[in-house]
């Protein structure tokens, strides 16, 4: 019942920003409101949460992306020092960061991103949870899904100025899509063994 207050007072701040002509940017309402005239105190404040939110976010998923490096490359190199591993998988975060600067440096809406990242978690929704109950279900099953489900619905994504496109239409192509093609590239024979996992864990504990 808490949250019905915070969205509130979050949409009270969209209002704000409409009466204060500062509605160009939805994404920053909030910002445009409080940094109407405010107190260098409240700028500095917002300026180090700002940051302590985004460093939060990005140090989680840089650590996630580094164990998944290294544990895949244990499959692949079960004979690799871990220490050479360990250098893999920190360079990998390396690469990944680097075009995610040059993004970040076009000034692109937050709204705009998160609508984006949204689309790929769309695409990736049905795979995702099919794979954990299906034993048919193949990885080339579930790429091929996301990627065409991502496709079709940037095809039908609209630009930066919200001025074509559709987001309800490229949100349900998307799953249309992933279903689909998941769906029809599922072989009719067993690929895997659920139980399995069952196993595994029980030899981790």
């Amino acid at each position: 019942m808490a949250v019905i207050p915070i969205v509130f007072v979050v949409g009270l701040f969209g209002l704000a920003t409409v009466g204060l002509d500062r509605a160009q940017i939805p994404s920053v309402a909030l910002f445009g409101v409080l940094l109407e005239s405010p107190p260098q105190w409240l700028v500095v404040g917002l300026v180090i949460l700002g940051f302590a939110l985004v460093m939060s976010s990005a140090d989680t998923l840089f650590n996630g992306i580094a164990s998944i490096v290294a544990v895949d490359l244990r499959r692949a190199m079960p004979q690799a020092h871990a220490r050479l591993l360990l250098n893999i998988s920190r360079l990998s975060t390396l690469v990944l960061a680097a075009p995610l600067l040059l993004i970040a440096a076009q000034g692109y809406s937050v709204l705009y991103l998160f609508l984006l990242a949204d689309l790929v978690c769309a695409a990736a929704a049905f795979p995702v949870f099919y794979g954990l109950y299906s034993e048919r279900y193949t990885g080339r099953a579930a790429i091929s899904g996301t990627l065409a489900a991502v496709l079709v619905g940037g095809l039908l994504f609209p630009d930066r100025a919200m001025t074509h496109g559709s987001l309800l239409g490229a949100f349900a192509a998307a799953i249309a899509v992933s279903v689909t093609v998941s769906l029809a590239l599922t072989p009719r024979r067993s690929t895997f063994d659920l139980r399995s996992l069952e196993n595994m864990r029980c030899i981790e504990d």
